[in-house]
């Protein structure tokens, strides 16, 4: 606003600046207020929506449209799945730029840029314009685009912060509208025509406040509780489409099959590695329920395909502990190998660009692995780490260069017409002579160990040089002169192959990377050694195969079930289960083979499970804990019967009928839908048989 102002010279600035250089009219003021424009004001919102862009959640790895579902099945990337990313994610927890895109929809996640940019355009006219009518008109103009963008947009993913901001929006459109008429009148406000204008705003902005409290309100959970409570209205949710709405249109559409293993089987072993195992051990869950999400089923079942391949098995472990890291070989590019281990999937780093090969596939990590060891690459690697090496030592040898530069000089003094004296410069031609240089490669990032890319430079500041200057004649002499020369100056070139003017150097400069080289190859393997380190110390915690063999698994027989809990788990609370929650480890294989006997079970179960989870909150269902929670042996979901007799069950509980509040509870439509199904279910189960 400041430098708006400065530049369009506007009254208050006239009033406030004393004058000379801060003279905003003939002064320099105007040059660094246009300065701190061009260095902040515009960079900053192409600055936002670049890190937005880069920080913002994807879909998965290879396609930001596409993720994966909790059974590792592909689904689109939904803004509510978007939205749970941002919330749920531990890396989005940690983002510091997560408020800037949290709880708009992923294709307006810039929206906050939008807004910064119409304060802007807002404030513009209203500085520069001297005439308050043109300056309305500028900003009815400029809030109205605004208001219309906001209505078509719809950008929030939450419909009540949409129609909150839509709120917003047309009461600061109507009330500059107030101000455009006063304009047009030429009224300053105190007269009559002025007052019911006032008036007027003041109750489109109470309407306003009245709007913005009323959706703050609504969703706050006390308030839903309260609505669920008076009017009897029970939500359902489809743990699969991961949608929610009333149980008549949610029942028909279930999978009973995941729902059976979402609201069970997923069910027992979160709760149980959070409470019995800790918190560690439930984020490490948590780390590979996010794998699941971001690769898929079908990757992660390759992955233990691949494991039980040993040759596929000793090239994956090959690739870790001798080739991740820097001055790998793909193609015709040089660069860093980073790898995932689970499931296994490496990164190429190209060194000149920012482009990233992603590789799954078995046959290319094995054919990468190939090229790696070729003699011919070998030699080519060896070279790049002499580089490297000579690097790290700092040492000068001897190459020795001449080359012509121009240089400015001083060349004596003139004396104009008036008596003032002045120093004359001259272009000089010098031809300089350069003797030591070192070598220097630069990476992408210095500060991080094994970065990508590798820049060579090689450096002199010894050069020398004379020349005559050409208006005194007298010889001048120039030291210290620097030259960075690119990797080609000692042969070096793009394919890193020795050749006999490198590898000369090479032998007159072992002294500066025999022993630098030992070293750096040393901390590669150690690097490698500590990123295998952190996976197997996370593997201790909770074991890669776990989500595959356990969590994805309802089918798993007890017994084996126990025998991977004491053969590949080594956490030894892990291992304990079978033992200390041997009353919990059979009452989940009880409700599996209760659910499994038969679909309209299923059913069943999964509608009181339903009605329990996502209504437990409201007065009516707390005090039946014990006869509809499926965790209660009790509980009236393992009890199927017909709808004669739980019309009857329901009206004893207060949980059917209606009365003046409309209350619709277990309502008709619900037990419809229900009976409807399982009669479906039964005839399709005989029809099987």
């Amino acid at each position: 606003r400041t430098s708006v102002e400065l530049i369009a010279c506007s009254a208050k600035m006239k009033g406030l600046l004393p004058g000379g250089f801060l003279d905003c009219e003939e002064g320099g003021i105007q040059y660094i207020a246009m300065a701190m424009i061009a260095a902040f004001t515009v960079p900053l919102p192409c600055l936002l929506i670049y890190v937005i862009q880069k920080n913002k959640p994807r879909g998965s790895i290879l396609d930001a449209n596409i993720t994966y579902d909790a059974d590792g099945m592909e689904v689109e990337f939904t803004d509510k799945l978007y939205l749970q990313r941002i919330e749920k994610d531990p890396n989005q927890a940690m983002n510091p730029f997560r408020s800037l895109y949290r709880g708009f929809e992923r294709k307006w996640a810039w929206y906050k840029v939008i807004q910064m940019l119409v304060k802007l355009a807002v404030l513009v006219p209203a500085i520069v314009l001297s005439s308050s009518r043109d300056s309305s008109v500028a900003c009815c103009v400029i809030l109205s685009v605004y208001c219309l963008i906001s209505f078509y947009t719809s950008p929030f993913i939450d419909i009540y912060n949409d129609l909150a901001d839509g709120s917003g929006r047309l009461c600061a459109l109507l009330t500059c509208a107030g101000a455009l008429v006063l304009a047009l009148i030429g009224s300053d406000g105190s007269d009559s025509i002025g007052g019911i204008i006032g008036l007027l705003i003041n109750i489109i902005t109470a309407f306003n406040v009245v709007i913005m409290v009323t959706l703050l309100l609504w969703k706050l959970g006390p308030v839903q509780s309260c609505i669920k409570n008076t009017f009897g209205l029970f939500s359902f949710r489809d743990t699969t489409l991961n949608v929610e709405g009333p149980p008549r249109k949610i029942l028909t559409r279930w999978d009973l099959q995941k729902e059976i293993k979402h609201r069970i089987w997923h069910h027992f072993w979160d709760g149980i590695l959070l409470n019995a195992c800790g918190q560690e051990v439930a984020e490490r869950n948590m780390e590979l329920k996010l794998d699941t999400q971001n690769y898929g089923h079908e990757k992660i079942k390759a992955h233990w395909d691949g494991d039980k391949n040993p040759d596929i098995a000793q090239a994956r472990m090959f690739a870790r502990q001798d080739l991740e890291g820097v001055d790998l070989l793909r193609g015709d590019a040089w660069g860093k190998l980073w790898i995932d281990d689970y499931p296994f999937h490496m990164f190429f780093v190209h060194d000149e660009s920012s482009d990233v090969d992603i590789i799954f596939s078995d046959d290319e990590v094995q054919s990468f692995n190939e090229v790696q060891v070729d003699p011919a690459v070998t030699e080519r690697r060896h070279l790049r780490q002499r580089l490297r090496a000579m690097s790290r030592n700092g040492g000068s040898f001897a190459h020795p260069f001449e080359r012509h530069e121009v240089i400015r000089c001083e060349d004596g003094h003139e004396t104009d017409k008036d008596g003032n004296t002045k120093t004359v410069y001259s272009d000089v031609t010098f031809l300089i002579h350069y003797t030591n240089c070192s070598v220097h490669v630069a990476s992408s990032n210095d500060s991080v160990p094994m970065a990508a890319g590798f820049g060579v430079s090689v450096n002199y500041n010894d050069g020398w040089g004379e020349a005559r200057l050409p208006r005194t004649g007298q010889m001048k002499r120039v030291d210290h002169r620097h030259a960075s020369m690119p990797k080609e100056h000692i042969g070096v070139h793009y394919t890193y192959e020795p050749n006999p003017e490198n590898q000369a150097i090479f032998d007159r400069t072992q002294h500066l990377w025999q022993h630098e080289l030992q070293v750096l190859r040393e901390e590669a393997a150690e690097y490698r050694r500590g990123l295998i380190q952190k996976k197997e110390d996370a593997n201790r915690t909770l074991s890669n195969g776990f989500w595959f063999a356990i969590y994805n698994d309802p089918k798993i027989s007890q017994a084996h079930l126990c025998r991977y809990l004491q053969q590949n788990e080594h956490n030894e609370v892990l291992k304990a289960i079978p033992t200390k929650h041997a009353a919990g480890l059979g009452f989940l294989y009880k409700r599996m083979k209760y659910c499994s006997a038969h679909p309209a079970w299923a059913l069943w179960y999964c509608f009181w499970d339903e009605l329990w989870t996502s209504n437990k909150e409201t007065t009516v269902l707390q005090p039946l804990a014990d006869e509809i929670n499926p965790t209660s042996g009790k509980s009236i979901a393992y009890r199927p019967m017909p709808r004669e007799k739980l019309e009857p069950w329901l009206e004893e509980r207060g949980l059917s009928g209606s009365g003046r509040w409309c209350k619709r509870l277990v309502s008709g439509p619900a037990l419809d839908a229900l009976y409807e199904r399982m009669a479906a279910e039964r005839e399709a189960e005989a029809a099987k048989q």
